[in-house]
């Protein structure tokens, strides 16, 4: 009986979720979004907090389609709040950003005792916000092809039809899946994207206040080392069994159960594999993309 209610309960706010996201004005969104991170930080508030850390800000910075909202995911739960003593901050409540990478500049702090996320920037854009003394950020990479191949479907068929999101949906629509991944490459190229992931490339080396990540080393085998290794350095104190805790918790198949950006049988959370840009990718595309992006795959430590 408790299994059926709570399979109806997640199917509920699912679709609840799923009218609210796709149909409400982005005036009435913001308005949502800044309600719950008001309750959301009221929730906290109940939880005891085991360590209190001197890190004043967490920034967690990525690029699109880079897991962004797996980590958001991890970073909300009640066990990070408990063991840094800092709440999230979910920048959507400051509403779309439509610039691109080229653009983005941010000339004020963000609020103090906050983790900041996500931070869709280039380095050289995040080095110039005003940050307290002592602030930790981490970057999340991700394969430039599986980003690409990610973006193609997610714009053509599960993000939430946001900003200039149905003007992408519409034109991709009218394209077989090797002219959609064109298009696609030129847009990231164009938007900045790729640049961005190239730009935190020695990132380590000029602000140990940084860490950059891959994606792909936060699954399989590699996982809890990953992210142990990421929680110390955000001075972020959880034992390790929380640590599988929180893994297990926000695992491939738990997101897709709980997400609502579900469309023709395909999920937001489409796959967790490192090479699924193989299926998509042929000669030309991939000739296009080569000449896009010049060496970023290797430049980023990936392989051809």
């Amino acid at each position: 009986m408790a299994t059926w209610v709570e399979d109806m309960t997640v199917a509920m706010t699912k679709k609840a979720k799923k009218v609210l996201a796709w149909y409400l004005p982005e005036p009435g969104k913001l308005v949502l979004y800044r309600i719950w991170q008001y309750i959301y930080d009221m929730r906290l508030s109940t939880f005891g907090i085991k360590y209190i850390s001197d890190v004043e800000n967490i920034y967690h910075c990525t690029v699109h389609k880079a897991g962004s909202q797996w980590f958001r995911e991890v970073l909300f739960d009640p066990l990070i709040y408990q063991w840094c003593g800092l709440k999230p901050w979910l920048r959507r409540i400051k509403g779309i950003d439509p610039r691109s990478y080229w653009d983005r500049y941010y000339e004020r702090s963000f609020p103090r005792r906050r983790i900041v996320t996500p931070l869709y920037i280039r380095y050289e854009a995040f080095q110039k916000i005003p940050k307290p003394v002592n602030y930790r950020a981490f970057f999340v990479a991700r394969d430039p092809r599986n980003i690409t191949v990610s973006y193609y479907f997610s714009m053509k068929f599960t993000h939430t039809p946001m900003g200039d999101v149905p003007k992408k949906r519409a034109a991709l629509q009218n394209m077989g899946i090797e002219e959609g991944l064109i298009w696609t490459i030129r847009y990231l190229r164009d938007y900045g994207l790729y640049d961005a992931l190239k730009s935190w490339k020695d990132a380590e080396e000029q602000d140990t206040n940084v860490l950059v990540v891959k994606l792909e080393d936060f699954s399989g085998s590699t996982a809890r080392e990953s992210l142990r290794k990421l929680l110390v350095h955000c001075d972020i104190r959880l034992p390790v069994c929380k640590v599988d805790e929180l893994l297990t918790k926000y695992g491939l198949d738990s997101m897709r159960s709980k997400d609502h950006r579900v469309v023709a049988g395909l999920s937001h959370y489409r796959s967790g594999r490192v090479d699924q840009w193989k299926e998509y990718f042929n000669t030309e595309i991939e000739h296009y993309f080569k000449n896009a992006t010049g060496n970023l795959v290797e430049l980023l430590g990936y392989d051809w």
